[in-house]
Order: C-alpha cells, then structure tokens, then sequence
C-alpha cells in the first residue's frame, strides 16, 4: 500500500502556519504575563493563598485583594482570583512552572523570601524570554 504523496507547497503552508500559531501563542502568554505583573504591581503580593483572605472578607473587592502569582494570572484573565483551577490560567501557570526552583509555581510562591519583587522579577524575565522567541520568529 503507497502513501499519498503531500504537496510540497502544502507542507510548506502548513509549516507557515504551525510558526505562526506559535508566534500569536507566544504574543497572548506576553501579554497575559504582564497584566499578571500589573495586578501585582496595583493590588500587591502575598504569598500564603490565591489571594489575601482577611482584606477579601473586610470587604475588599477579590479582584483587587493582594495576590500570589496564580491569582494574579487569574485576575489578569478572569478578573477573579477563584478562576485559578481554568485550562487557560493552568496553561500559564505551567510555563512559569518550568523556570522556577521548586516543584511548582504554586509551592514557590510559598518560599520565604520570594515575595513581590521575586514574583515580578519572574513575570518580567518571562516576558523577555518569550519577546526574544517571538521576534526571532516573526
């Protein structure tokens, strides 16, 4: 039994296409990232939770409660800290996940030490490294 043969055209425009995809991936996880760093910037970092608890139940508004890197992401995607457990937000998640020291992103955020500058050190060193991909890329 022979195998069809592709066109080579068609793999071409399909390679054309993979890259791009890759390249508009790469641009969205970009500006998730930073409005990630935004929220962190304006709402503040806590490391214990999603998001700060005691300023939530004192009326604080979730989306505006200092937050930890995930419920940052989930903020910057949902507008809700509670949104974390989303594929899109996991999606994220994961890719910082791959550039810290420890088990997972969710356990550094816990490490003493790692507080509001470390959490925006990461996002923003992230966010050159995918910059980097993209334009190289495009």
């Amino acid at each position: 039994m022979s195998h069809p043969v592709i066109p080579e055209r068609l793999v071409e425009e399909t390679g054309r296409l993979a890259a791009q995809m890759r390249i508009e991936t790469t641009r969205g996880a970009i500006r998730v990232l930073e409005a990630a760093a935004k929220v962190i910037d304006a709402n503040g970092y806590f490391n214990s939770y999603l998001w700060n608890t005691k300023q939530a139940e004192a009326g604080t508004p979730l989306k505006y409660c200092r937050v930890d890197l995930i419920g940052a992401i989930a903020i910057a995607l949902h507008d809700d800290p509670r949104c974390a457990a989303y594929s899109d937000v996991r999606h994220i998640e994961r890719l910082l996940d791959e550039r810290v020291d420890a088990p997972t992103l969710a356990a550094w955020c816990s490490y003493p030490g790692n507080g509001k500058h470390a959490a925006l050190k990461l996002l923003r060193t992230t966010v050159d490294e995918f910059l980097a991909i993209a334009d190289v890329a495009a």
